[in-house]
């Protein structure tokens, strides 16, 4: 889980520069995914 709030971290900062960004999770989230890390990655997205 850590390394989703990471990387997540990561990809706000660098698409935040300019004008801003829509954060989404988009329609291809795989069945695989555990559900902890959906919502650390919205969590993550959250405190940034």
């Amino acid at each position: 889980v850590q390394d989703v709030a990471s990387e997540v971290a990561e990809v706000v900062a660098c698409l935040s520069e300019d004008q801003g960004y829509v954060f989404n999770s988009i329609h291809n989230v795989l069945a695989e995914v555990e559900p902890e890390k959906i919502l650390a990655m919205y969590g993550a997205a959250e405190r940034c």
